[in-house]
């Protein structure tokens, strides 16, 4: 795995808002993003807090990588790690069958008047070995048959073979030739034997001598295939295979390994036709759950998932302890819109599995996909168990910590990581995170301290030196952010983040000239990113320039590449169109701030411009309606104000005096502070006391 992956995601230090034109008679609430606060977690809310998430990814893609990590404030970097949707290799789902298995293929003798060699044949079967060598060693050392003295060889070899005496066995099935040339089990034993060894060009000689003497045996053909998969000649070894199917069409291990064969080159077609024929001949044994197994991943590596989990069904059936077959089930079940039942398949799987370490970080990835997060801690935190110093599964942990809200839980596996192994790129990632919380907990030395380590293991690191800049403009320590970005920008060029920043500074500070100046460089240098564009279209929209700041807010929308932008520019787009105060102007604006809810409903930064193109159009009660549906989804104080104060003008609008007072003083208790609120309430109250005395 990349260690990138783990890195946590920090939203870069950007233009802080979205501006909205406001007219004498009318407040708007500017758009801003919302720094994410840290709250750290009580020991009673830790036993009982895991995030429930329910939003559910129906499309989990195949693998997600970054590979360059920037900081903003409020959110994660993207943890990337494979995404759920792969299948987990099956046990055994790339083997080969047809090989000597000794205990069941022996040499096909018949029964000899040999006392010896009978009692030796009986100790063997009998698992009685070192009584059978002694039998089968005192036959070859007697006047006995040739016949007699081959089998004895033949069988001494099978001895060695099976202990992994390749050189011992080969010596014993080359004395067994001397006395029958011709024994088609013993070429066929050597063959296997000089496989084992991956002496595969003496192995290819002995198949092939067995192959002349008998020419019409399925099984050698099998072997042959077999030796030359090995050495990845799939197209010969499928000609091989092929061969076996001619002399049986119902040779499951032809049928199988042939399957296999022509997956490696490619043809799922053809693979699909000869893993359903072998499982068919095997009658349900373990060539049949394989093939079902390997037909199941490749139907859900081709999207069809009703398909995938009908073989992976099948296979689980006839291979009920094979937990890989219950993992893929449960992806199957994932992309077909069923999560209970995917996480019921995926908690067998753990049950089967639990000494499998690829199962359980397969598994502990699909849990965190689902933002499962608790059962995805408890897979990695067994996968620790297994092997405490895996660095890998602790930036997972890690990760996995500050996403559920465990902020020193979190920093523990991180900082483990850099004690582990200090000079490693994992540590380099690991300080990375570690001054991305301190810097978001506002401990801004020892963010600096972090990243400087992180600076420490690779001078030119362009994430930490971005992310130190970060943390130097939050100190107020412009100028050496400003140098520490200029540093990013030497070590990657073609990094536009270092640049943008600078631009963000200039704009913070209030030089709009230098800052508008900035973000053209940038959008003319990158003018596929929508960053600069969206920040040009701010500066204009400020100077009250709508037309200009029209044109880049639809660039955003155009380029459509970062969701929370085109968010912002549907609404500001909004904004400006109901400024213009025209029909088309209006229709314009309630066609804007519809997208805008299409692509994320309740936001109440759209809900909120809604609320104010209802007003405009003097349709009052529906504007009420929606302020109220912006105090449902928001937990800003400052939105909330807002929405209060624009209601009560509503109901001042509508001569609902009494309603009107009472709206504002709502709004005073979310934002004291709030001069504009304070005076409509003045002059709510004013009429109202006016309408008494009336």
């Amino acid at each position: 795995m990349d260690p990138k992956q783990n890195i946590i995601k920090k939203n870069r230090l950007k233009l802080a808002h979205t501006e909205i034109e406001s007219d004498d008679d009318y407040e708007y609430e500017e758009v801003r993003p919302r720094k994410k606060k840290i709250r750290k977690k009580s020991n009673h809310q830790k036993r009982q807090i895991i995030i429930a998430v329910s939003v559910f990814a129906v499309c989990l893609i195949a693998l997600i990588v970054i590979t360059v990590i920037y900081k903003q404030p409020g959110s994660f970097l993207d943890s990337t790690r494979n995404e759920t949707g792969g299948t987990l290799p099956q046990k055994g789902s790339d083997s080969l069958f047809g090989e000597n298995v000794f205990s069941k293929e022996l040499p096909q003798d018949e029964v000899s008047d040999n006392i010896a060699l009978e009692r030796a044949k009986s100790y063997y079967m009998k698992g009685d070995i070192s009584s059978a060598v002694a039998e089968f060693s005192e036959v070859t050392a007697s006047d006995a048959s040739d016949k007699d003295k081959a089998t004895a060889y033949a069988y001494l070899g099978i001895i060695e073979d099976e202990k992994g005496n390749f050189n011992a066995a080969l010596n014993f099935y080359k004395k067994a030739l001397k006395y029958d040339k011709n024994n088609i089990f013993v070429l066929k034993s050597i063959a296997a034997s000089y496989k084992n060894q991956g002496n595969f060009s003496e192995a290819e000689d002995y198949i092939d001598k067995a192959i002349s003497n008998d020419s019409k045996n399925s099984d050698l053909y099998v072997m042959k295939g077999n030796i030359l998969y090995l050495q990845k000649k799939f197209t010969d070894a499928i000609k091989a295979y092929q061969e076996a199917v001619l002399i049986k069409d119902d040779n499951p291990s032809a049928l199988y390994n042939l399957a296999q064969s022509y997956m490696k080159t490619g043809n799922e077609v053809r693979a699909e036709e000869y893993y359903l024929r072998a499982a068919t001949a095997d009658n349900d044994g373990r060539i049949s759950s394989l093939s079902y197994s390997n037909l199941g991943g490749l139907y859900l590596k081709n999207n069809d998932y009703p398909q995938a989990a009908k073989y992976l069904e099948r296979a689980i059936k006839l291979a009920p302890n094979d937990s890989s077959n219950y993992y893929n089930l449960g992806i199957a079940y994932l992309k077909m819109g069923k999560k209970d039942d995917a996480i019921a398949q995926f908690q067998i799987a753990e049950t089967k599995g639990n000494d499998d370490a690829v199962l359980l970080e397969n598994l502990g990835d699909a849990y965190s996909s689902l933002k499962e997060y608790e059962k995805s801690i408890d897979v990695y935190n067994r996968l620790l168990s297994i092997n405490e110093r895996n660095v890998t599964i602790l930036l997972k942990l890690g990760e996995l910590y500050y996403s559920s809200g465990y902020i020193n839980e979190s920093l523990q596996y991180f900082q483990k990581i850099t004690v582990l192994q200090p000079l490693s790129e994992y540590s380099r990632i690991a300080f990375i995170n570690i001054g991305n919380i301190y810097d978001d907990m506002e401990r801004y030395e020892e963010a600096v301290e972090a990243y400087q380590s992180a600076v420490a293991i690779k001078p030119d690191d362009p994430t930490a030196l971005y992310n130190l800049g970060i943390v130097y403009k939050h100190m107020g320590q412009n100028e050496k952010a400003i140098n520490t970005w200029k540093e990013s920008l030497k070590s990657n060029s073609e990094n536009p983040k270092p640049q943008i920043a600078m631009a963000d500074l200039l704009y913070d500070e209030g030089y709009l000239d230098e800052a508008l100046n900035e973000y053209s460089k940038i959008s003319e240098k990158w003018s596929n990113i929508s960053e600069p564009h969206f920040a040009i279209a701010t500066i204009y929209n400020r100077r009250g320039e709508t037309d200009f700041a029209e044109k880049r807010y639809k660039k955003v929308l155009e380029l459509n590449n970062n969701d929370e932008l085109i968010m912002k520019s549907y609404i500001n787009l909004a904004a400006i169109s109901l400024s213009r105060k025209n029909e088309e102007a209006d229709k314009n604006a309630f066609n804007y701030i519809q997208k805008a809810l299409v692509k994320e409903p309740g936001n109440p930064e759209a809900l909120l411009t809604l609320g104010n193109i209802y007003y405009e159009r003097g349709s009052f009660n529906n504007a009420i309606e929606t302020y109220y549906q912006v105090i449902k989804s928001t937990n800003s104080n400052s939105i909330t104000a807002t929405a209060y104060n624009n209601m009560g003008k509503a109901y001042y609008k509508m001569k609902q005096y009494k309603k009107a007072v009472q709206t504002f003083n709502l709004g005073i208790e979310q934002d004291p502070t709030n001069e504009d609120i304070r005076l409509n309430r003045k002059a709510a109250v004013d009429s109202y006391e006016s309408e008494m005395l009336n």
